[in-house]
């Protein structure tokens, strides 16, 4: 059985996008760079499209940039040099996306019980999450996101 296939390597000296797909699911190691969330999304999409999840690719790719965007703004606070793992896998008729950075993490539990949409051009990340995935947790740390939604 095929492990994995490198699909894309971009690598400079800030910037490293490395994407790899198995038969059911598909790793993404990146720079916390905004340009490295569209090479994320296009991998998504090609996933989601070769796993013939076409209907579930909006919900999916909102929450990835949300999560991904979370990631580079809170986790690495800009710093190019800090590599993001985003995962995305189908297990038991169930989508889990898992997004890891290397920063300190936050306290998510206060978070996850705010329940307002934010009226600023922030804050409004977990909230989307929420909307479309069943489960939203993260690790202890809180530098981790683990999302999963049941799929048809």
């Amino acid at each position: 059985m095929l492990r994995h296939i490198v699909r894309h390597i971009v690598k400079g000296r800030d910037n490293v996008f490395k994407a790899s797909r198995r038969p059911n699911g598909l790793d993404i190691s990146l720079s916390s760079t905004l340009e490295n969330i569209d090479r994320a999304d296009k991998n998504t999409k090609g996933f989601l499209h070769g796993m013939g999840l076409e209907a579930e690719a909006f919900a999916i790719r909102v929450a990835m940039r949300e999560g991904i965007l979370n990631a580079i703004r809170h986790g690495s606070c800009g710093d190019r040099n800090r590599i993001i793992r985003y995962s995305l896998r189908l297990e038991n008729n169930s989508l889990i996306m898992e997004i890891e950075d290397e920063g300190s993490g936050f306290d998510w539990r206060t978070s996850l019980e705010n329940k307002h949409l934010s009226n600023s051009g922030s804050g409004r990340g977990l909230s989307i999450m929420k909307a479309y995935f069943a489960d939203v947790t993260f690790n202890d740390k809180g530098n981790k996101l683990i999302l999963r939604k049941k799929i048809s």
